[in-house]
């Protein structure tokens, strides 16, 4: 583990909690404690649960300061629920829905949100369309498979898209979207993204280099709104200005 992730964490946690996550970290440990949570982070050893841990907790990389308290979340591309139970604790009114598609981190965003009864989990692939899609994991670490469309309904799952999820729960609009899903965003802004006008936020991160061309429709779709671009770390984060 670089030194530059115990730097990231003592200017973030400050110098001894910092050290102490830091050390337990390199020595795997399979639960993390961090003082804004309320419970401890469970980790895979063996896994690339620690590198995620990393950019979440010791980087911050999603340290957006918002100016309203959000009350509906999309996790979207959830892995093992870092990102949601991060803002389960920020915002414990909110709700949070959390889609990830591949069943072992599936299994691990269960357990690490099992104890935050505003996260909803369910295993599904974000989409444009109502389909069935199946994982690919050729040569990808565990956090960053890819799907793709299957006829083959024995060893698929179901897609959804963010509209299908605002009229399951029945949500006025949406404050916080967050997409890291692996080159979807190709086939998530093709059509059907409506639901962009009724986001206040969307925080994304883009990935041509594993899939190049992916985010032509995403620049397409966001062309049709308006919205303000920033940028944290891998991060591209959309601000409605339609939204006071």
């Amino acid at each position: 583990m670089s030194s530059s992730t115990l730097l990231d964490g003592i200017k973030r946690l400050g110098f001894l909690k910092g050290m102490q996550i830091y050390r337990a970290i390199k020595r795997k440990s399979p639960a993390v404690k961090f003082p804004e949570l309320q419970h401890p982070v469970i980790l895979r050893p063996g896994s690339t649960d620690y590198k995620v841990l990393k950019q979440v907790y010791m980087r911050g990389e999603y340290d957006i300061e918002f100016p309203f308290r959000p009350r509906y979340i999309i996790d979207g591309g959830a892995n093992i629920g870092l990102f949601a139970i991060l803002f389960a604790n920020r915002a414990q009114d909110a709700a949070i829905v959390s889609i990830e598609p591949e069943s072992d981190n599936f299994r691990q965003l269960k357990a690490n949100t099992a104890v935050y009864p505003n996260v909803t989990a369910i295993q599904a692939g974000l989409w444009n369309k109502q389909c069935h899609l199946q994982v690919i994991k050729e040569g990808l670490e565990d956090w960053s498979f890819q799907v793709q469309e299957t006829d083959d309904c024995s060893s698929s799952f179901p897609a959804i898209s963010i509209n299908d999820i605002m009229t399951m729960y029945q949500w006025p609009h949406i404050d916080i979207v967050k997409l890291d899903v692996e080159g979807a965003e190709e086939k998530i802004f093709a059509s059907n993204f409506e639901w962009l006008a009724k986001t206040r936020v969307l925080i994304i991160e883009l990935h041509d280099k594993l899939l190049p061309g992916s985010s032509n429709t995403f620049r397409a779709a966001m062309q049709q709104y308006d919205f303000t671009e920033s940028r944290l770390g891998e991060n591209l984060i959309f601000r409605n200005n339609l939204f006071n």
